[in-house]
């Protein structure tokens, strides 16, 4: 198994005991820095930043916002966070924020006020009153959720893109994240670029990765230029992935053989996807289900 990339070595410009920001510098100066934040599961704050071997190797400065524990970042306001990076930002020309699922709604929040870029793929806070009402509680443990409305204050943020899958399934989050995305983040950002990919599911970048158009598409945008992943429309049969969400959309949808065969069709070009051998394994289950209910409805 490789072995995690190490962090590079920076100064810690923020730290609350659950919310860390650590800069990282090239060896020269560079005019364009990025703000990183991680996804939901990432706490681990000794591994590196989220994107940050791919940006760092590519020539950027970074602000790496990392978490000891998964709160949303609501430990940090925005005040505290503007404090804190205000002296970094201010010495350079451009600035992107960047970052996946709760981190992608957290580089929308704390981004808003800035002078930047903003790249949000998937963007979800499941503490959000939105989740707490379409889930019908409140965010993991209760935690209630405390920072301010997204549009709150002030908007100085430049170009806007937000990168989702349109097309919910079952899951009740994809339901709420569509609802997050017209209701705050659409008012919150007038200027926003919308990039949909269909059946990319939560988040869209593990399919994009899958068909190594995430990394280019990345620091295309990081240039300056838009994110631009036209090619996934005919490489999106390589993605597991991508065949997971649409065998999940076909069996919402009751077109249960046409489910199955999209799965068996990942199979055969990978044989050791682990989550589409669950959704095949879970086809199975209820379509003997079905059967047996059948069978049952006509017996005499």
């Amino acid at each position: 198994m490789p072995q995690p990339k190490a962090q590079n070595k920076g100064r810690i410009l923020y730290d609350d005991g659950i919310v860390v920001m650590r800069r990282v510098r090239q060896a020269a100066p560079v005019d364009s820095i990025v703000v990183t934040f991680p996804g939901y599961d990432q706490t681990d704050i000794t591994l590196p930043g989220f994107g940050e071997t791919l940006l760092h190797g590519a020539g950027y400065d970074l602000i790496c916002v990392q978490k000891r524990s998964n709160n949303g970042y609501q430990s940090m306001s925005r005040e505290a966070f503007d404090k804190a990076v205000k002296p970094t930002l201010s010495r350079y020309r451009r600035i992107c924020f960047y970052g996946t699922s709760v981190g992608a709604y957290a580089a929308l929040y704390f981004g808003r006020g800035q002078r930047a870029d903003i790249l949000s793929l998937s963007p979800r806070n499941s503490l959000h009153p939105i989740y707490a009402e379409v889930l019908g509680r409140r965010g993991p443990q209760g935690t209630p959720f405390t920072h301010e409305p997204l549009e709150a204050g002030e908007s100085r943020a430049k170009r806007v893109t937000v990168v989702y899958d349109p097309v919910p399934r079952t899951d009740r989050l994809e339901h709420a994240d569509l609802r997050l995305l017209r209701e705050c983040v659409e008012p919150a950002f007038p200027q926003l670029t919308h990039v949909s990919l269909r059946h990319t599911g939560h988040p869209v970048a593990t399919a994009l990765a899958e068909v190594h158009l995430l990394r280019p598409a990345v620091l295309n945008f990081m240039r300056g230029h838009a994110f631009n992943v036209t090619p996934f429309r005919r490489m999106k049969g390589r993605s597991p992935y991508y065949m997971l969400n649409l065998s999940r959309w076909l069996e919402k949808h009751g077109r249960w053989r046409q489910a199955e065969a999209v799965v068996d069709r990942g199979l055969r070009l990978f044989p050791a996807s682990g989550f589409l051998k669950a959704q095949k394994e879970r086809l199975a289950q209820e379509r003997a289900a079905r059967e047996a209910i059948g069978a049952a409805g006509a017996a005499p």
